[in-house]
Parts: structure tokens; sequence; C-alpha cells
């Protein structure tokens, strides 16, 4: 966020206790997909476990840009109400939320474990007799 008289506010995606959650999820879908793509026979829960943890994933990342446009909803003055000055009307346009590259990534790549996951259960379902 940037702002007049508070300069520019960042927030990492690393920050806080969802972040290490996020990281820590992110290390069991890395090890789930080396171990699967090295062509390791894993058990039926090990898939399951990797669709949870990217459901997880996909989830704290939406919840995140979630309260990002949230807080610009609420920080970001209306400027439909009378402004004899312009004030209200200049602050709007000198507010600038912006959300980054990373939880975009973090997103797909939730996403992208969860069919990577289903993908696995569906393949060995129809696989096993």
């Amino acid at each position: 966020m940037t702002a007049p008289l508070f300069g520019t506010m960042t927030a990492s995606g690393t920050d806080g206790p969802a972040g290490a959650i996020t990281a820590l999820l992110g290390l069991a879908l890395v090890v789930h997909a080396t171990l699967r793509l090295r062509n390791h026979r894993l058990p039926t829960l090990a898939d399951w476990l990797a669709g949870t943890a990217a459901l997880g994933i996909a989830v704290l990342a939406a919840s995140k840009i979630t309260a990002l446009r949230h807080a610009e909803a609420t920080l970001v003055p209306r400027t439909t109400e009378p402004d004899p000055f312009g004030l209200t009307a200049s602050l709007a346009a000198s507010l600038h939320f912006s959300i980054g590259s990373g939880l975009w990534l973090l997103t797909a790549a939730g996403l992208t474990g969860i069919v990577a996951s289903a993908a696995a259960i569906i393949t060995r379902t129809r696989t096993t007799p």
C-alpha cells in the first residue's frame, strides 16, 4: 500500500503464522511431487494428504487476497459524498493497493497441487483391480 504521509507499506507472505503454515505445506507438496516423479510407490493416503496440503495453500492464499481487497475497500475513502475542497478525491487517488505476484503464484501452486493430487488418485483408482 502506498499512502501520503505513511509512504509505502508492504507485507510479505511469510509474515506471521500463516507464512509458516504455507511454507510447511509447500515443503510437504515438494517432497510428495519429488517422490511421485521418481516413481516411488506411495500409499493412497499420501496422495490424499498432498491434495489436502494443496487445498490448504490455495485457501490461505485466497483468504489473504480477500483480506487485502477488504482492507482496500475499507481504507480507500468513497468519493460519492460532497467534497468541496477535493480532499477525499485526492486521498482516494493517492492510495494504491496491489497484490504481489507471490500471492498469485501461491494460489496457482495450490490449484495445480489439487489437480495433480486428484489426477494421481483417479489414476491409481482406475489401475488398481
